[in-house]
């Protein structure tokens, strides 16, 4: 006897829901067409970072792809003002800047992505996908030739990190890889639990605080690791 075909129609994947702001509609203009619509669904535009917030706190997009600069609010101010609303939307910032304190500051504040505008309309999808898998996005120009610029004039390792363990080294250098607790756990074959460990003693060793503070440190020290 044949089996009789399940009437229950399969859901599709969930779209992450995306909000873009910026004050140039020509730049508003290539990001809508940058985006993905099979995985991803625009749901606010916004021209200036006061419209921003207002649309982020309304729609509560997964994703907000955030100009730097933008009038009435820039986009420090608005990580500043939903750090303390508990919201869930991740926030990439597009920046023209080449500036490597903007981009710590921006993590610090709880960026998920920094996305160079020379090669945004490329990077965005990228970002977005990282972000949604718990990982921080850096553009390679930002994370590999800026930083590379600001190690230059850093102390080498043994100076700089001479009270860690080969385990908490080895962990570090891969938080400089972008790699998630889990992706840590895995390639060092230990547990993820483990890992926040390591986390967090390396935190307490080089005085680190706040939520994005030793990641910040692993992305600027990470060619030095």
């Amino acid at each position: 006897m044949a089996k009789k075909k399940s009437s229950r129609a399969k859901s599709a994947p969930k779209r992450t829901t995306v909000l873009i702001a910026d004050d140039h509609p020509i730049i508003r203009f290539g990001l809508r067409a940058a985006l993905d619509e099979s995985d991803t669904e625009l749901v606010a535009e916004a021209e200036n970072g006061a419209d921003a917030l207002e649309k982020i706190l309304l729609h509560k997009p997964d994703v907000a792809v955030l100009d730097m600069m933008m009038p009435f609010k820039t986009a420090m101010d608005i990580l500043s003002e939903i750090a303390d609303l508990d919201s869930k939307t991740k926030i990439i910032v597009l920046t023209g800047s080449n500036s490597v304190e903007s981009l710590e500051n921006a993590i610090r504040k709880g960026a998920s992505g920094y996305v160079s505008k020379d090669n945004c309309l490329a990077d965005v999808g990228n970002a977005i996908r990282a972000v949604m898998c718990g990982q921080t996005y850096v553009s390679p120009l930002l994370s590999g030739n800026l930083l590379r610029t600001r190690l230059a004039n850093k102390k080498p390792k043994p100076e700089l990190l001479p009270q860690l363990s080969r385990a908490e080294n080895q962990v570090l250098k891969l938080l400089g890889e972008n790699k998630t607790n889990d992706a840590i756990a895995e390639a060092l074959n230990i547990s993820p639990k483990t890992v926040k460990n390591h986390r967090a003693h390396i935190c307490a060793k080089l005085g680190l605080a706040g939520a994005n503070a030793l990641l910040s440190f692993a992305l600027e020290h990470k060619e030095s690791l």
